[in-house]
């Protein structure tokens, strides 16, 4: 067991369990009325009736369970241990409260957590603050969350812990539009990992506001979320708001009402093996992206790495964009797989050092000659570098505003359209171009280097008038290209 490859020791009682004073507790007489001194060890042999009351344990105390159980009231430990038998002791109607100190918790020590909000329990034994394990085992497990408040969490990740979810959690429709199912605000050092399921509320709610998501984390440090299946959240499967070390890995994402994944603020970001889908209209919003680094104002987004992800039947893949006074740097796109219907990756001006290596790139629109004309395939406006990717879109744009930016070489580019301005290198790449439609210019180069690449044109039925490569009344230096099965009425534009 570890977080993050760190180990975790399972705390125990405050002293071993041999150094307590003993009292075994009499199935004859009220629990309350036998608990009543500190730092005693109690033996539970028989199963205990609150009778709705209130008991509180005092302080520094451990009890054992041998064979018995709490009922009908509530618990509220001080510095409470509890050890030995840990199936089913405590029953269905029992409210757990107070301060524990447990080093493994289970949901094994509740007969029935199928009430709504019955996880509220679990998360109350968690709070020593030291190194715990906390085990969710499969079933079924329902959240509804109150109106009130505006932000409302659903289970509260404590720091110092590991959590082993293996269980589906449902969240209960009340048309709330600010949410956390998983709540992480200002906590470190967190393992949380399983093959649970989280099933958010989109097909019922009926708010806007795009704000509620699975996992929302705030403000944390060495935080690990793996291996969880999330669907129909309002907004996204992933929310990461500030901190660093923060991982994603292995997670299926799909229909969410927003985005897959959403980093807007943050350092030290890994985002790794995760399956994105279905992140669109009629499911989702205008946002749509499958991830989506997106600094808010006068924030710094740094040092992400986007590795092996499959983002697929989606409107769009994955976007740098910035805020105003924002900045987005050192970003590091490797090994995923993008096939989506519009755009698979953007990446806008105030973005640099961004690399995008070995990544397969689709983008087809399924309406493709609609009023908004084609789809974009790939837009990079920032001073980033595209290596040995593999591209397969309708538009394939890089265009900065003055400086030369971006270094593009060693791709394979299959699309019907490229445009290239103020570059500082496009080198070794593989161009197959498709004729349109139209009788466009299949590559324009602007103030830019393009060099040593190879255009494959595949034949067309029509006698076609544009340029293969047009850099007329521009800056550009074009050389030792090399053009194969042109069918257009000339090889080069004013090329040299």
């Amino acid at each position: 067991m570890g977080y993050n490859n760190v180990d975790v020791i399972v705390s125990g009682p405050n002293k071993p369990s041999s150094q307590y004073k003993t009292v075994v507790l009499k199935g004859n007489l009220p629990f309350a009325s036998q608990v009543t001194e500190p730092n005693v060890k109690y033996v539970v042999k028989y199963d205990f009736d609150l009778d709705g009351g209130t008991v509180t344990i005092p302080e520094g105390c451990l009890l054992e369970f041998d064979g018995g159980s709490i009922d009908k009231g509530t618990i509220t430990g001080q510095n409470t241990s509890i050890v030995g038998s840990q199936k089913h002791i405590f029953k269905k109607d029992i409210k757990i409260a107070g301060t524990w100190n447990i080093g493994y918790i289970s949901t094994d020590f509740f007969e029935d957590l199928s009430q709504e909000n019955a996880l509220d329990n679990l998360e109350a034994l968690n709070n020593s603050n030291e190194k715990t394990t906390v085990y969710i085992g499969s079933g079924d497990y329902y959240y509804n969350l109150a109106t009130t408040p505006v932000f409302q969490a659903g289970f509260t990740v404590k720091s110092n812990t590991e959590y082993i979810f293996n269980g589906n959690i449902h969240l209960i429709n009340n048309n709330h539009g600010y949410y956390g199912i998983f709540e992480l605000l200002n906590v470190y050092n967190v393992y949380i990992h399983g093959n649970g399921t989280i099933i958010g509320d989109k097909d019922e709610n009926t708010n806007n506001t795009e704000s509620g998501h699975a996992f929302r984390v705030r403000n944390c440090s060495n935080i690990t979320i793996e291996g969880f299946t999330i669907s129909k959240c309002i907004g996204d499967g992933v929310y990461f708001n500030g901190g660093s070390n923060l991982i994603a890995k292995h997670c299926n994402i799909s229909y969410c009402g927003r985005q897959g994944i959403s980093v807007v603020d943050g350092y030290y970001i890994c985002i790794e093996y995760c399956d994105i889908s279905h992140i669109y209209a009629p499911y989702g919003s205008s946002a749509m992206w499958g991830i989506d680094i997106e600094p808010n104002h006068s924030k710094e987004t740094k040092y992400i790495w986007i590795k092996g992800c499959n983002i697929h039947d989606t409107n769009k893949g994955i976007c740098c964009t910035h805020a105003s006074n924002s900045l987005i740097h050192n970003i590091f796109i490797t090994d995923n797989v993008v096939d989506v219907e519009h755009i698979a990756l953007f990446c806008d001006i105030n973005t640099f050092d961004i690399t995008v290596a070995n990544n397969t790139f689709k983008a087809y629109s399924k309406k493709e000659y609609e009023t908004l004309g084609y789809a974009t395939g790939i837009q990079n406006k920032g001073k980033n570098n595209l290596i040995e990717n593999h591209i397969f879109c309708d538009v394939f744009n890089f265009v900065s505003s003055s400086e030369k930016k971006g270094v593009y070489s060693k791709n394979d580019i299959h699309a019907l359209y490229c445009t290239f301005e103020n570059c500082v290198s496009i080198s070794e790449n593989i161009f197959y171009m498709s004729c349109g439609e139209t009788d466009n210019d299949l590559i324009s180069c602007r103030s830019s280097i393009f060099i040593n690449n190879t255009i494959i044109v595949e034949k067309g039925n029509n006698y076609r008038t544009g340029y293969v490569i047009n850099s007329q009344n521009s800056n550009a230096v074009v050389l030792y290209n090399t053009i194969m099965d042109s069918t257009y009425s000339s090889a080069f534009g004013n090329v040299y």
